[in-house]
């Protein structure tokens, strides 16, 4: 029976006011806009914080208090963002962890990078060149033709909300603001209703238009980030140092805190998906368990092999029938892949030569993968 050897989860953070990015397709006296709090913006609500305990309940109970997960020694390591909202939501995922557990295990401070963290959860920021070549797709015949397909659409429901006129008037820019408008839909649907009601976005948009918008939000986000052009960039290094914790047995679990953005970074650079049929929503994470042979692939001839499984939950607060939870429901679970160590040992080096011109290297504190690799023999 196969046996499962470690755990390494990137999470991000929960439910939150709306963005600075998500109040700017509308006019400075719209009600979408002045509805919010200058305290409520960018910030996390009570539902979460709630998310990040009930993360870090969840998983302490289904992978650490269970005796589930095999090897390593019992430590957990834990690395963040350093955005506010981000170091925020991991200190709540400890409290959660801990608390379920009933001692301190986890922190009581994130694992220290020695270079700055947005190389590793927020590369859009550090390399901003970059980020500036994703928005130049806009500019692509692709783009530009599905911005036309969509035309109707996209003016009649951006004039229907209030949206500027200088924004209806660029249609790339119309079809890129659709995960704007998905992004502040999802802040209201997660307000919790004891600090005020905030719909005013969902009161002037009916279910088929919020899936219409679905949709083409997440053809934005496989734009951005599955077609960028610069996957390696965006996701490598973080996911390049997941791999690595996750072959160093040295812990049991490995926890990151980080954004949704960070998560797409992951799943794109992994190669794994060619679209993205849901988005990540509050608390979406991403799984890689260290098995010391395949669940779902198992070796015909008999030959066991051990291989990390990768699996992704974009929704994990709310339930089966779409409803709004409190709790994780881990049914929304996707296996996305699994890979043998010799792909993962191949995938860290391919990751950092793909960086070595930004001047990153593994890190002197991390398990080199061979060495991980020896561990299980």
């Amino acid at each position: 029976m196969p046996n499962l050897l470690s755990v390494t989860i990137l999470h991000r953070h929960g439910a939150r006011g709306p963005g600075a990015s998500e109040l700017t397709p509308w006019e400075e006296d719209s009600p979408i806009i002045n509805m919010w709090l200058e305290h409520e913006k960018e910030n996390l609500s009570s539902a979460g914080k709630n998310h990040g305990v009930m993360l870090g309940t969840w998983f302490a109970e289904k992978y650490y208090k269970s005796g589930l997960t095999q090897g390593g020694t019992g430590k957990v390591s834990w690395r963040c963002s350093k955005s506010d909202r981000g170091k925020e939501s991991g200190y709540d995922f400890v409290s959660g962890f801990n608390k379920a557990i009933e001692r301190e295990v986890m922190g009581p401070h994130p694992d220290h990078y020695p270079v700055d963290a947005d190389n590793y959860f927020r590369p859009w920021k550090v390399h901003k060149d970059k980020a500036d070549a994703i928005k130049d797709k806009m500019t692509t015949p692709e783009w530009i033709q599905k911005a036309e397909e969509n035309k109707d659409f996209l003016v009649n429901t951006l004039r229907t909300v209030g949206a500027k006129e200088s924004l209806i008037a660029k249609l790339p820019k119309a079809l890129w603001a659709c995960t704007y408008l998905y992004a502040l839909q999802e802040v209201e649907e997660y307000w919790p209703q004891n600090e005020g009601e905030r719909h005013a976005l969902g009161d002037l948009i009916n279910p088929e238009t919020n899936a219409k918008i679905v949709e083409l939000a997440l053809w934005v986000w496989e734009q951005r980030f599955l077609h960028s052009g610069v996957q390696t960039v965006m996701g490598g290094r973080i996911c390049a140092e997941m791999f690595e914790r996750t072959l160093n047995l040295q812990n049991s679990l490995n926890v990151f805190s980080g954004h949704d953005y960070t998560i797409l970074g992951v799943i794109s650079v992994l190669g794994l998906l060619h679209r993205f049929h849901a988005p990540m929503s509050y608390g979406c994470y991403v799984l890689f368990e260290l098995w010391d042979e395949s669940i779902d692939n198992p070796d015909p001839s008999g030959n066991k092999y051990p291989v990390v499984r990768i699996s992704i939950n974009p929704t994990p607060f709310k339930t089966i029938d779409g409803a709004v939870s409190t709790t994780v429901c881990d049914s929304h679970e996707i296996v996305i892949g699994e890979m043998r160590l010799s792909q993962v040992a191949a995938f860290i080096q391919a990751a950092y030569e793909g960086l070595s011109n930004l001047q990153m290297k593994p890190l002197k504190t991390d398990e080199a993968p061979s060495t991980a690799i020896d561990m299980l023999s």
